[in-house]
């Protein structure tokens, strides 16, 4: 694990043309050096150069080839995703976990370890422990390995958690202590976004955002909203620093006060305590729900997944509750698509995964309103990535930096 193979890399992708002929190369399973030459617009005179180096150095490999008319052959390229390796960082409110993988997403190690509630430092220490593990466990990978990306903590999460008294820690999150720490103790890089920005980072290696230019990435949890861009394929490092504002988008200016002193933001009418705050609002003042309850209490007990379960059975008052949800964040949707201009959303979160409802509302809408409104529509998913999102996201930054961007760790 060490510097020179950065180094080595970044005076390799220096021209004009590298990056982005391996870039394309990176995002497609087989290509020819012909493909690569319309697609990119690049002389064949020079994929040819270029290929060669890079087949030389095994980035790239041969793969087959592929027919042509009147018998005629084409060879076939690929990238060699096992030549390079990256770790990746996560943590979360339950555990730290780190990811081994290749640039195909293949995972060589995956290990956590339970947070530890009350130092930083000592999950700093442990991030080092288990990538000690990772290091005596896989030998053979040491010098194929690019450098660690690290999701960091999402700090609303952890408020919310901290409302319960569940975390006592007694020194701060920095995340420059944590890259000094392992570069004191490793010869290679270390980059940081946020966990959002780290998740989209992962589905546009491994998920359906590969093929898209112009992606947003949206979070529906708990504590808020948060979002992540990619323009022209490149992950937006502006948007990862303000990754809460999405939230903060004002719908209703005589809406409930948010945390960020304004009113009527949208995670005020989105996600899912505001999903359980507006089926408890509507269940207190239908009197015939009334009855189903014994007690203020028991309503109180009732959670997201309760209401969107019953949403699922037709229930009434949870089926508007999951409407007006989905119906407002459409509204962000729509206003942020008008002003990017994204091919594709990526939705995720606790209640977009639960719920087909909420997703189908939240599609549907949101491109009746884009069509009346601009005459087009833009495709929605969630996300493909399932295991180790944020781990696995924070490795592809290393990828990202070194082969996708101008820039290297």
């Amino acid at each position: 694990m060490n510097k020179r193979i950065t180094d080595e890399l970044k005076r390799l992708l220096n021209g004009p043309n590298e990056k982005r002929i391996i870039r394309y190369i990176i995002r497609n399973e087989e290509v020819s050096r012909t493909e690569i030459s319309k697609a990119l617009s690049v002389s064949m005179s020079t994929v040819t150069n270029v290929t060669e180096k890079l087949l030389r150095k095994d980035l790239i490999r041969e793969c087959g080839v592929q027919k042509l008319e009147r018998g005629r052959s084409i060879k076939l390229l690929q990238i060699n995703e096992e030549r390079f390796k990256s770790i990746g960082v996560g943590i979360n409110a339950i555990c730290v976990s780190i990811n081994l993988i290749d640039l195909r997403g293949k995972t060589y190690f995956n290990r956590k370890i339970a947070l530890d509630k009350t130092s930083w430092k000592k999950n700093y220490e442990n991030i080092i422990t288990l990538i000690d593990q990772m290091a005596a466990e896989n030998p053979e990978f040491i010098n194929d390995i690019l450098g660690i990306g690290i999701a960091p903590p999402g700090f609303i999460a952890f408020e919310m958690h901290n409302l319960d008294k569940k975390f006592d820690f007694e020194d701060d999150w920095n995340i420059d202590d944590i890259i000094n720490l392992l570069e004191e103790n490793y010869d290679f890089g270390a980059t940081s976004e946020s966990s959002f920005s780290c998740i989209l980072s992962g589905e546009s290696f491994f998920g359906k955002a590969k093929d898209f230019n112009n992606v947003i990435f949206v979070n529906v949890s708990s504590g808020g909203i948060g979002w992540a861009k990619i323009e022209n394929k490149v992950l937006d490092r502006k948007v990862s620093k303000d990754y809460h504002s999405l939230g903060h988008h004002v719908i209703n200016i005589n809406g409930p006060l948010c945390s960020c002193s304004q009113h009527g933001c949208v995670e005020m009418y989105t996600g899912r305590d505001a999903l359980v705050n507006t089926y408890i609002e509507l269940v207190s003042r239908d009197e015939e729900y009334n009855t189903l309850y014994s007690s203020k209490d028991a309503l109180q007990q009732i959670d997201y997944h309760k209401v969107l379960e019953l949403a699922e059975t037709g229930d009434y008052n949870a089926v508007q509750s999951v409407s007006k949800a989905a119906t407002i964040l459409s509204t962000a949707l729509v206003n942020v698509a008008s002003l990017m201009h994204p091919d594709l959303f990526v939705l995720s979160g606790q209640v977009v995964r639960s719920s087909s409802l909420f997703f189908s509302i939240v599609q549907k809408i949101t491109n009746v309103k884009l069509k009346t409104l601009t005459g087009n529509e833009v495709e929605i998913t969630d996300r493909v990535v399932e295991v180790n999102t944020s781990s696995v996201g924070a490795a592809t930054l290393v990828f990202e930096q070194i082969f996708l961007e101008g820039n290297t760790i």
